[in-house]
């Protein structure tokens, strides 16, 4: 483990910093406690329920975060985008119903002259 944290320069599309790489190794292997776990245990037994969820989906999902982070882009590019056209409507709707407020008008009052 230790040799491909040193050698690599990321992990599954994460970029590793190089003066992170020790504490990293450290925090996956150095125990903390007196029944030898790590910090990494630690943090995962103590982690929320939706955390080690999250952890697990991306397992599941063979931990393809470039397609993960499009598909939550697209998501939310979408909504925007929905909620964009959505208040345009409500504009429009609102022209329209100013526009289509007519005055009465007094055909005697109408100037004809030229």
């Amino acid at each position: 483990m230790a040799e491909t944290i040193e050698n690599s320069q990321e992990f599954a599309g994460l970029t590793v910093p190089e003066r992170e790489k020790a504490k990293f190794f450290n925090y996956l292997s150095k125990p903390v406690n007196q029944d030898g776990y790590t910090q990494r245990d630690v943090d995962h037994s103590e982690a929320e329920m939706e955390k080690k969820l999250a952890i697990d989906y991306l397992m599941f999902k063979g931990f393809n975060l470039d397609q993960i982070i499009n598909t939550k882009a697209r998501t939310k590019n979408t909504k925007s985008l929905k909620d964009k056209i959505s208040r345009n409507e409500e504009t429009v709707k609102s022209a329209r119903k100013s526009s289509r407020k007519t005055k009465n008008f007094d055909i005697d009052e109408l100037d004809l002259s030229i």
